[in-house]
């Protein structure tokens, strides 16, 4: 019995590399969401440039987390055209990829050599168990050549509503792997990303 009063001792909960979170799942003792307000929107006029980027520090560490890219060829190229939306993690941190084993030959035309970036769904559980690089990989892209080829790679060229899939992220500190999810979609050639969560460290 507490002569005083008396004060519960506070647990700090660690993240372990065995940890988890679900897609689009905001809340949660251990989770930090972030609901981006206005959204991000990375869009690109290829008249102008052919190249655009952004980069994120979504733990707030004053370290980028990730970059991405948007590239397009100049709309008055004669004869053929390009586009290609990529991500390249930063640091040590890794991206949720597929197994994609492509021919990266079509005729006289290439497919993207990247890996594409999964589009996981709602209930997906984003662990160390999935399939991850540290590589700059592949959202969409598309080639055409005229009297040649046409050709569309990737997963997120579809995805063009909000909430419909998300990205999964690993942010790595030292020995720590904190598990994380991204809400985006594309349109147009613009992508539009509208939130994200990650696991952290928690007071109990």
């Amino acid at each position: 019995m507490c002569a005083f009063a008396c004060k519960k001792d506070k647990t700090i909960h660690t993240v372990h590399l065995d940890d988890f979170i679900i897609a689009g799942k905001g809340l949660g003792q251990g989770i930090k969401y972030v609901n981006i307000e206005p959204d991000i929107i990375i869009s690109l006029n290829p008249w102008l440039k052919q190249d655009t980027s952004i980069s994120l520090d979504l733990n707030a560490d004053e370290a980028d987390d990730l970059k991405i890219t948007i590239h397009k060829s100049n709309p008055g190229m004669l004869g053929m055209g390009f586009s290609s939306n990529n991500l390249v993690p930063l640091g040590n941190n890794e991206v949720c990829i597929v197994a994609n084993n492509i021919d990266t030959i079509s005729g006289n035309c290439h497919h993207s050599s990247l890996t594409w970036i999964d589009t996981l769904t709602a209930s997906d559980t984003i662990n160390g168990h999935r399939l991850w690089s540290t590589n700059e990989s592949l959202f969409s892209s598309y080639l055409w050549v005229i009297t040649q080829c046409s050709i569309s790679d990737g997963l997120w060229q579809n995805v063009i509503h909000t909430n419909e899939k998300y990205l999964g992220l690993k942010i790595v500190k030292g020995e720590k792997a904190y598990y994380g999810w991204i809400g985006l979609f594309m349109s147009g050639g613009v992508i539009t990303i509208t939130d994200y969560a990650f696991t952290e460290e928690y007071e109990e």
